[in-house]
């Protein structure tokens, strides 16, 4: 997948509300997704495992490359896109926001 030809718009954000992710996309209703999911959609997007217990073991190691990957939420049939750092960082301070996007043809 070649992400740097593809446009994006911003269509929601992510937040934490416990052990799950909340989605909440604009002018739609909000869908959930467990914070585990989330780290595993992650994982295999980094090709890393990732320590739910230890992000900032996890982020430390990962390259530039790697924290700038767009990952794919999938939701009710649509792919959203979000960006590795931006998630993580949400995660580890769950006041944190992440921006929701997803790819214009």
């Amino acid at each position: 997948m070649v992400w740097y030809y593809e446009t994006f718009v911003k269509v929601g954000r992510l937040r934490v509300v416990g052990d799950l992710i909340m989605i909440e996309i604009d002018g739609d209703n909000v869908h959930d997704i467990p914070v585990s999911e989330v780290l595993d959609i992650i994982s295999n997007a980094i090709q890393k495992p990732l320590n739910p217990e230890d992000l900032s073991e996890g982020v430390g190691n990962l390259s530039k490359r790697q924290l700038g990957l767009k990952f794919n939420i999938p939701v009710d049939g649509q792919l959203y896109v979000a960006i590795v750092r931006q998630v993580l960082g949400m995660i580890q301070n769950p006041e944190k926001k992440s921006a929701l996007w997803v790819t214009v043809n």
